[in-house]
């Protein structure tokens, strides 16, 4: 009889024969792990899922508007990090703590809403939110400072582009099976069951998202001051704060039409979770297409090149979406493929922006500010969607033989915000006679 291997040693014994030499190699496996099982436990509780689950506790536009902000908000707090983290000498466990803090806020927490008095339900979620998202932001930046510390510049356009692919066909791998799963609680009238289901396998992928991270090595950080004073060195850096000024616009008018599309499309057309799901899984074949010629596009001309060409062609895909209708619903699939083209690029140009001349020094303070930055920024985006809302709740029209409400015109404002963004920067750069290879300053346009 063959003696059997536990499957524990069985996968140890794979990892010994596959595994890197190198051990930054090894750091950028587990980095990556870390990513998919972090990101898997995310949507199997946000987007569309989130945005049902908040529908089931009764929100509102008003409502849906706070939640989108609240996360924006909760991610602002990054600027306090170098106050915190600079204090330790070894941050790992620092960085494990926040990041189980921030998964049983957002996964254990928040799904058991439902079963509060109605009254507090929504009151309850924010809440929630609000802290888990703050809690984990006070040391994301310490996150991506060490996670770079094994990612070398000449690899991460590449590993960025890979790390991108991959994730997104695991993401919409697990977001189309969890669509299948909500769908067929709902059509026996039981959708919060259905949602509290992925609740519990987010669970599991948080668990694992914790012990890959685990695995990857830290290294010694140089000296950074920990007083408040230190937080304000990143203005002294004209380069990068041009970087973050570019970031910080492109967040704002990315955030102005909010959830209130997919709130529509749920809850006015009476789309289902699968359906969705199985439009948006159309991005995985596109950026499998795309990205490598992306990638060289990247190499050869360089982020700010690539960021402008997509800021102008993108607000065609919410100019067009906005007709989506129970009479025109064709317009929806093709727009979103006509946006992942282009998705594929920004994704990439915005994985790699953080890191564009970023100071050697006191790294964990600028990728701090860069976060609470573009929190800010989206927050103050947020706010303008959300008061176009409350201005236009009885706006109701017509154009070319489809009828509009404020959940479809919300994406004109977005889509024009896009393209005056993007003629600005030509402007800027046409005025300033050239471009710059590496990255902006204040003074040189991208």
């Amino acid at each position: 009889m063959t003696p059997r291997i536990p499957v524990p040693t069985a996968i140890s014994a794979l990892w010994r024969r596959v595994r890197p030499a190198d051990e930054l190699a090894r750091n950028r496996w587990f980095i990556a792990g870390d990513n998919y099982a972090f990101n898997v436990s995310f949507y199997l509780t946000n987007g569309s899922f989130l945005t049902g689950y908040l529908l089931l506790l009764h929100a509102d536009n008003g409502y849906l508007g706070l939640f989108s902000m609240v996360l924006f908000l909760g991610n602002s707090f990054q600027f306090l990090a170098p106050l915190l983290l600079n204090r330790f000498h070894r941050r790992r466990p620092v960085l494990l703590a926040a990041r189980a803090f921030y998964q049983l806020m957002n996964i254990v927490l928040l799904g058991v809403a439902f079963r509060l008095p109605s009254a507090v339900q929504l009151p309850f979620v924010l809440a929630v939110m609000f802290f888990g998202y703050a809690g984990s932001a006070v040391t994301s930046p310490g996150v991506q400072a060490w996670h770079l510390r094994s990612i070398p510049e000449n690899r991460r356009i590449r590993f960025f582009s890979f790390l991108n692919v991959s994730l997104n066909v695991l993401n919409y791998i697990a977001i189309l099976l969890a669509s299948r799963v909500v769908d067929a609680f709902k059509s026996s009238g039981n959708e919060m069951l259905g949602l509290t289901a992925l609740r519990i396998g987010a669970v599991a992928f948080a668990i694992l998202d914790l012990a890959l991270m685990a695995r990857i090595k830290e290294y010694p950080e140089p000296p950074a001051p920990t007083h408040a004073g230190g937080l304000l060195e990143v203005f002294r850096d004209r380069p990068y704060l041009g970087t973050v000024a570019i970031a910080a616009v492109y967040s704002f008018v990315t955030c102005l039409s909010g959830p209130y599309f997919t709130a529509y499309l749920l809850q006015d057309l009476g789309m289902a979770y699968t359906t969705i799901s199985l439009v948006s899984a159309l991005l995985v074949p596109v950026m499998l297409l795309t990205t490598p010629l992306w990638t060289r596009i990247l190499e050869r001309h360089g982020l700010f090149r690539v960021f402008r060409l997509c800021l102008l062609v993108f607000p065609v895909q919410y100019f067009t979406m906005a007709f989506t209708s129970k009479t025109t619903l064709w317009i929806y699939p093709v727009a979103a493929v006509y946006s992942f083209v282009f998705v594929t690029g920004m994704n990439n140009v915005m994985s790699n922006l953080p890191f564009r001349r970023l100071p050697e020094v006191n790294r964990t303070n600028a990728l701090g500010f860069y976060a609470a930055a573009t929190s800010v920024a989206a927050i103050l985006g947020i706010l303008a969607g959300r008061q176009f809302m409350d201005w236009t709740q009885s706006l109701r029209f017509t154009l070319f033989g489809v009828g509009f409400a404020n959940r479809q015109a919300i994406l004109f404002l977005a889509g024009g915000a896009m393209l005056v963004y993007a003629l600005a920067l030509l402007a800027v750069r046409e005025k300033g006679g050239k471009a710059e290879a590496d990255g902006p300053s204040l003074s040189e346009v991208p």
